[in-house]
């Protein structure tokens, strides 16, 4: 019941402070430029039919198109470090703020973690490489497989990498409230990190399913752009275009919803504070 209790709760606390939704929308919308761009840039350049044998004239081509290419790619880059190292850690903040009956204020969210950023910045970057370390030899495999056309590696290659990426979940899901709420050090906040991810594992794996089919839904927008095509006509342009819209804002509500739902979990199972309904 009480986990059951917690994914009430993130949807009545979302209903009842809608402005939670404002970082992700605002992370989404910047990032429209790169799903416009990059596709564009990819195809003015030729670049999958450069043959080896272009001239100077066709090589000049090239890199005129790929430097803005990569300028694009590196804004995308840079707005995706700010949302995983600054906009994610202040939710828990932004969460517990409401439970305390103090409503939710981005300012005082935003100072709050910069405040634990000595300790947010290093044990962040520190999952992040041994997600890297984890996942760069599952990718080599599956790069073998689709090298290979092997079907059975494939499969044993899809099957290592979706347990990776499940047990990673496991041990470091509950990261942001840790490192944000608590006054631990960086050795301290990583071993209770793990510690209370693995003591809540079972209900860790109740999220980790609810993320996957949320994460499902968000690429599932995404196909539907890309099955649509580019239309030639303007006003089925414009529908596809209001569409690609759409897509973004869904997955920033989706986005909010889990990262509303890792602070609740951390308040109500480890903490056992609940909303009052």
């Amino acid at each position: 019941m009480a986990f059951l209790r917690i994914l009430v709760d993130s949807v009545v606390l979302l209903q009842r402070c809608p402005k939670l939704f404002i970082p992700k929308i605002l992370v989404a919308f910047l990032l429209m430029p790169t799903f416009i761009l990059v596709p564009h840039y990819i195809i003015q350049s030729g670049v999958f039919g450069f043959n080896g044998a272009a001239t100077t004239a066709e090589l000049l081509e090239l890199l005129e198109a790929i430097g803005p290419l990569f300028l694009v790619l590196f804004y995308g880059f840079l707005i995706n470090l700010a949302d995983f190292f600054i906009i994610n850690p202040m939710y828990p903040v932004m969460v517990k703020r409401v439970y305390d009956k103090k409503g939710v204020h981005f300012g005082r969210a935003l100072f709050a973690v910069f405040r634990r950023i000595g300790v947010i910045l290093p044990l962040l970057f520190t999952v992040m490489l041994i997600t890297f370390a984890t996942v760069t030899p599952v990718a080599i495999l599956l790069t073998l497989a689709l090298f290979l056309q092997s079907n059975f590696l494939l499969s044993i290659s899809a099957i290592i990498g979706f347990f990776v990426v499940f047990v990673l979940f496991i041990v470091f899901y509950l990261i942001y409230p840790i490192s944000s709420l608590e006054k631990f050090d960086f050795f301290k906040s990583l071993r209770e990190t793990t510690r209370t991810s693995l003591k809540h594992k079972l209900n860790v794996s109740k999220v980790f399913l609810i993320t996957i089919s949320i994460t499902g839904a968000s690429y599932g927008f995404g196909l539907l752009i890309v099955w649509l095509g580019s239309p030639t006509q303007l006003p089925a342009r414009l529908a596809v275009f209001g569409l690609f819209i759409f897509t973004r804002l869904m997955v920033s509500v989706f986005s909010t919803y889990q990262y509303v739902l890792n602070a609740v979990f951390y308040l109500g199972l480890e903490k056992n504070r609940f909303l009052r309904v």
